[in-house]
């Protein structure tokens, strides 16, 4: 009943704005139909009220608050997939060159992983191999970045990790740290 009413009211006054509208182009091009007081008096009718022009700006605002927050919790979400693939694309490398060069590349000196450069043998068996043009860095790269880490007598065995920003595991061990302000990595790849 009340939307009816509140659909009503609008409707009337939408056909007035109108009348009104018709009205004022009649007499500015000449048609003697109505005249400028008629026209007046209907114009002076017709605006809205304050509450609401009100009512509309803050339903406005609210959308637009909503329709941002989702907005940046959407990028944040394509980030951690990009993190995601990133490590399936390096775990990948990293499993084809253990298995020419019969070990995981180093972590300590010389680092043989490096992400944002070419990822190349670095035993003499497999030196001229190119294993990734580019090893991927992490979209918010140079504030985060990956974490690899290999032990020198463990040739087998590495960790990758990331901070995902939304989700991961906070109780994570064996990583290091993620950014450049100790960000704590909350997901790891391991080898098989």
């Amino acid at each position: 009943m009340r939307y009816n009413r509140l659909n009503t009211s609008f409707s009337s006054r939408f056909t007035r704005l109108w009348r009104g509208f018709s009205q004022t182009i009649n007499i500015l091009f000449g048609s003697d139909k109505y005249s400028s007081s008629e026209v007046e008096k209907n114009i002076a009718r017709l605006g809205f009220s304050l509450i609401e022009l009100l009512v509309v700006i803050s339903l406005i605002g609210i959308l637009l608050a909503i329709s941002t927050s989702a907005y940046s919790q959407s990028k944040k979400s394509a980030r951690d997939a990009k993190r995601k693939a990133d490590m399936e694309q390096i775990r990948s490398a990293l499993e084809i060159y253990r298995n020419d060069c019969k070990e995981y590349p180093k972590s300590d000196e010389p680092v043989e992983l490096i992400f944002g450069e070419t990822l190349t043998g670095g035993t003499a068996s497999c030196l001229s191999n190119v294993y990734m043009t580019e090893v991927p860095n992490d979209p918010l790269s140079p504030t985060q970045t990956y974490w690899y880490y290999r032990a020198a007598d463990m040739k087998n065995e590495y960790t990758l990790c990331a901070a995902l920003e939304v989700g991961g595991d906070d109780d994570l061990t064996g990583c290091g740290t993620c950014g450049a302000e100790e960000l704590p990595c909350n997901y790891k790849v391991k080898n098989p």
